[in-house]
């Protein structure tokens, strides 16, 4: 019967139904503390996705600024040998 009981008011590792946590300040304050430690490891980790992600934000700008340099290269070399834009954005070839 006390096992009942037990099971009853602990439901997923919480207590359920009384102020059993908030009758011991102990326990309520471990409690707490251990949540404290959860968020503070949680922001660690949203810290370093964010830093993952600026570098990837990086290299992606540093990639299309490569891209563009590379068709504005071609663009302007081929007007130097001589093949006229044709209207597209892209010389053609004679």
């Amino acid at each position: 019967m006390a096992e009942e009981n037990n099971t009853a008011q602990n439901v997923g590792g919480q207590q359920n139904g009384d102020s059993t946590n908030l009758d011991n300040p102990q326990r309520m304050a471990a409690e707490m503390a251990k949540a404290f430690q959860e968020l503070a490891k949680g922001e660690q980790t949203a810290s370093a996705l964010e830093r993952q992600l600026d570098g990837i934000e990086s290299r992606i700008d540093r990639l299309l600024a490569q891209a563009e340099e590379a068709a504005n290269g071609t663009e302007v070399q081929d007007r130097v040998n001589g093949f006229p834009d044709n209207g597209t954005g892209r010389s053609s070839t004679k």
